[in-house]
Order: structure tokens, then sequence, then C-alpha cells
């Protein structure tokens, strides 16, 4: 995840949008990480049971 989250912000243009899947008790961790990486608007969505499962990051 720490790879993904690096490497999209060169990968990336401006505005695009990193969208990641994570196990359902990883959210605080990945939360963390996005908002240590430099992207400018993050957050998480919930599964069709209601878990963090969806990760996304704004460029």
């Amino acid at each position: 995840m720490r790879l993904i989250v690096s490497q999209a912000l060169d990968w990336l243009r401006p505005g695009g949008v990193l969208l990641v899947e994570f196990g359902y008790r990883q959210a605080p961790v990945v939360l963390d990480l996005l908002a240590s990486s430099g992207y400018r608007e993050f957050g998480i969505r919930q599964d069709f049971t209601g878990r963090d499962r969806i990760a996304y990051a704004r460029r």
C-alpha cells in the first residue's frame, strides 16, 4: 500500500484520483498514509456491508 500511494503521485495528473481497496480493519493506517503523502483530498468509503473498504485520494 505504501508503494502504491507514494508512486501514484508520479503517475496521476493534477486532479487525478487514486482508488484502492483494503482490508476493513486497515482504514486508520490508510488514512494516516494518505494524509502524510501530499494528496489534497482523500477519504474512505464503505462496502455494501458498511465496512470501510475503499480509499480515494485526489492529487
